[in-house]
């Protein structure tokens, strides 16, 4: 993808999840087919994720024009490892936003709850997330949101990387998992 298929239009925060759109961590999500799910080990292996080339792809183009953050799930313990495999993606030098250790709400509260506090809406320009939950709740909410999705080794991104975000014969792979996690003030 060249730069030039960026939509530079996109103005405000661009703010970016994480896990299925830069992070595909699919193989770890084994850890979360039993009962109880063993949300440690699912953890433990989130340096072995492989990059979502589109994602850092848009990621990197977006950050050239605009304010990008990064909000994820991800529990705040796993800070050390996040920033370590974001650096060695290249995109380790944004301000990133992790669930509070033991905050167990739902993704699309805690999402909303730290864009809220960027500012809402109106100082956000795109929200770009891959858990159908959370693009509903903040599109309600009045968020723009783009629905990252998944297909034939995550060959769809976001429009606002000039192309289309959902392939018309493919279904949408499921959203990654939120994390656990809890507190009620905001971590950076």
């Amino acid at each position: 993808m060249s730069v030039t298929g960026i939509d530079r239009s996109v103005t405000g925060i661009v703010v970016f999840d994480i896990d299925g759109v830069l992070a595909d961590g699919e193989h770890r999500e084994h850890f979360l087919a039993s009962r109880p799910k063993d949300w440690t080990s699912f953890f433990a292996f989130l340096c072995d994720d492989e990059p979502i080339e589109r994602g850092i792809e848009c990621l990197r183009a977006l950050m050239v024009t605009n304010d990008c953050v990064l909000l994820s799930g991800r529990p705040e313990r796993t800070r050390t490892a996040t920033l370590a495999w974001l650096a060695a993606c290249g995109v380790g030098q944004l301000p990133v936003y992790l669930r509070p250790d033991r905050d167990y709400r739902p993704a699309p509260q805690f999402k909303a709850e730290v864009l809220a506090a960027l500012g809402g809406p109106d100082a956000v320009g795109l929200v770009i997330d891959d858990d159908e939950r959370v693009v509903a709740a903040l599109e309600a909410a009045g968020y723009p949101v783009e629905h990252f999705t998944c297909y034939d080794s995550h060959r769809a991104i976001p429009s606002a990387c000039g192309r289309d975000s959902r392939p018309a014969a493919t279904p949408p792979r499921n959203a990654a998992p939120s994390a656990p996690g809890s507190s009620s003030s905001l971590t950076r």
